[in-house]
């Protein structure tokens, strides 16, 4: 093999290895010192990730045009419709900061998605069948971080204090349902690894004890999407198997599991034998969420309601039962359907270019499974069915970035390890201008770009960092019943409000704590500033108006309150209180009015009941 070649497959491997590290950082870090412990630092090293492959990637772009036929031309070209009518979508949301960086402790904006589909295209770029065994330790590196970080927390050996220990087992993703599905993931990708690589000794052991760990911590997190998402991989990996060794058999295998699987749906839904097992009351909540996002979509049909903005209208959209059943204040900031999510934030084109991307590495992900045999079936298998558990997870959960990272990249593989054997080669000859041009190129474009772009990310997540850490600071000083934390807790929330790129909503909670320690006139000089650079918070408006009445500014607090009830229509709790305004400045016929409206959807809430008496009404 010639000098020249070996360099070509060695800018491949750098790439997967880079891939593979990063998918691992993503999954396992977090914060404890930052307000947003685990979405944030994700979200950072994500960025930082996606700008240090990008040198990769326009290198590739570079030195393959004439590769760039077929399957990868398709490839870019559906990821670049996404980024691009998201980009589109991105001027067009009122709140760009949200649309940018993300919702507050979520961080699924523009800039998420964007940085995903560089991971993905690279991935899909630079994996093959030889590089995918690098990968594939990377992946189970994190199985054991992500594992074994649970174990600490079930044997209550955490070396972190974390305020919510009561809660079941979160690893390293924030959330017991997070983790749930990331373990099963996981579990399914060391599962098949077992098999596929059971002539290597040491990965054999390795997969098989990550495997083990895996089931041990995944029931305590009390995950039941996480525990599905298991059984579904195992299974399809078992009819694989079946499959390979008798097709009759395995096309019995399919037929029986489908019935299992349709008996499943219908559990959740509270129909059938299995309903006892799989209902969920979570599955009546996501069904408002569903509803919610798909009436934002109608009403905002080309654009959406603004990227990851779906909180920010969440109560305007929220069906009148929600309220009565959960409470006026609960809300979401999640869909809790990554489709759904996509087209009531992002719009139409959004939504559709989000679903063919979708579409089209499953069809790739069927095509594996239809031309290759054998094991070669078997492998790509594996990586095909972690990512049919991602997309069962996004049908009902959040993207949340630490799973999301994992869609992406084994949507990559998947479309990688599609490729048919003589797909998009090259001949002797085109073969050794293509090398020739990768060693004239790729020496100095990857790294140029790469350290260019990957500092810039990098100044970038030191704001955003600091951001956090001065939340958490004033957080930790905020103690009203000690008056000598005022001045320390004044000069940190200073700080926070003067960091640059400061979560808005950071600012208003900044604002409450301000009031809490006797800064009103600085409270209210803050939300009043953050209400003109966005009228839609919720939050602010509800603050301003509980201040306004607390200082007698009766007209002022009215004023907030007739902004809450359009976007909040569905509080009673709202217009209870703008009764009780107007029965301060006397206005009997708008105090009944407002009432009225509480109590037409809500005459049975404890707090209308006891207004009516208040109200002499």
């Amino acid at each position: 093999m010639s000098k020249k070649v070996v360099q070509s497959k060695s800018l491949d491997q750098k790439a997967v290895f880079w891939v593979g590290l990063f998918l691992f950082a993503i999954t396992i870090y977090f914060n404890s010192k930052a307000q947003d412990p685990f979405n944030a630092p994700k979200f950072w090293v994500l960025l930082v990730g996606a700008a240090w492959l990008l040198g990769y990637l326009i290198s590739y772009l570079r030195s393959s045009r004439d590769e760039f036929t077929g399957l990868i031309k398709k490839t870019f070209f559906l990821a670049l419709i996404f980024v691009a009518f998201s980009t589109i979508s991105l001027f067009a949301s009122d709140n760009n900061q949200i649309a940018l960086f993300g919702d507050n402790m979520r961080k699924n904006g523009y800039l998420t998605y964007l940085a995903l589909i560089v991971f993905f295209l690279t991935t899909a770029a630079f994996v093959n069948r030889v590089n995918s065994f690098q990968m594939y330790k990377f992946m189970l590196l994190t199985a054991y971080a992500v594992g074994g970080y649970g174990l600490l927390q079930i044997t209550g050996n955490d070396f972190i204090p974390w305020s919510a220990s009561g809660m079941a087992i979160f690893s390293t993703l924030g959330n017991s349902n997070f983790a749930g599905s990331a373990m099963a993931i996981l579990a399914i990708v060391t599962f098949g690894g077992a098999y596929v690589y059971r002539k290597i000794t040491w990965i054999l052991v390795s997969s098989i004890a990550a495997f083990a760990i895996l089931m041990i911590t995944i029931f305590p997190t009390n995950a039941r999407q996480g525990l599905l998402l298991l059984f579904f991989g195992i299974g399809a990996l078992a009819i694989v198997l079946i499959y390979n060794y008798n097709r009759i058999l395995g096309r019995i295998a399919i037929a029986v599991s489908a019935l299992g699987f349709v008996a499943a749906v219908l559990g959740m839904l509270q129909i059938g034998p299995l309903e006892r097992l799989l209902y969920k009351d979570s599955v009546s909540v996501r069904g408002y969420y569903w509803r919610a996002g798909i009436s934002m979509l109608q009403d905002n049909l080309w654009f959406g309601v603004g990227l990851d903005n779906y909180g920010t209208f969440f109560k305007q959209y929220r069906e009148v039962g929600y309220p009565l059943k959960y409470g006026y204040s609960l809300t979401s900031t999640n869909a809790h359907n990554v489709f759904i999510q996509h087209f009531a934030t992002g719009g139409l084109f959004v939504g559709i270019a989000y679903l063919m991307l979708t579409v089209f590495i499953f069809w790739r992900g069927l095509k594996s499974m239809k031309y290759f045999q054998g094991d070669e079936r078997f492998f790509r298998s594996v990586f095909f069915i972690a990512w049919l558990a991602f997309q069962g997870q996004s049908l009902i959960s959040i993207d949340n970035i630490g799973i999301s990272i994992w869609g992406w990249v084994l949507g990559g593989v998947v479309v990688a390890l599609s490729k048919e054997p003589g797909d998009g080669k090259l001949n002797g000859a085109e073969s050794q201008k293509v090398v020739k041009r990768v060693n004239q190129q790729f020496n100095l474009l990857q790294p140029t770009v790469s350290v260019l772009f990957g500092s810039l990310a990098l100044v970038l997540t030191i704001f955003l960092q600091r951001g956090e850490s001065a939340v958490f600071q004033q957080r930790a000083a905020y103690n009203p019943a000690v008056p000598a934390q005022k001045e320390i807790f004044f000069q940190l929330a200073t700080k926070t409000i003067n960091t640059p790129l400061i979560d808005l909503q950071n600012k208003v909670l900044t604002a409450s704590y301000l009031h809490g320690m006797g800064y009103q006139a600085e409270a209210i000089a803050l939300l009043e500033d953050l209400h003109a650079e966005d009228p839609n918070s919720l939050d602010t408006l509800t603050f301003l108006s509980s201040y306004y009445e607390m200082t007698g500014e009766i007209n002022k607090a009215l004023a907030m309150r007739e902004k809450i009830a359009v976007l909040d229509p569905w509080n009673a709790n709202n217009y209870l209180q703008m009764a009780f305004n107007y029965k301060y400045i006397n206005d009997d016929v708008n105090k009944k009015v407002y009432f009225d409206k509480a109590f037409s959807f809500a005459p049975n809430d404890e707090n209308v009941i006891k207004a009516k008496l208040e109200l002499e009404l």
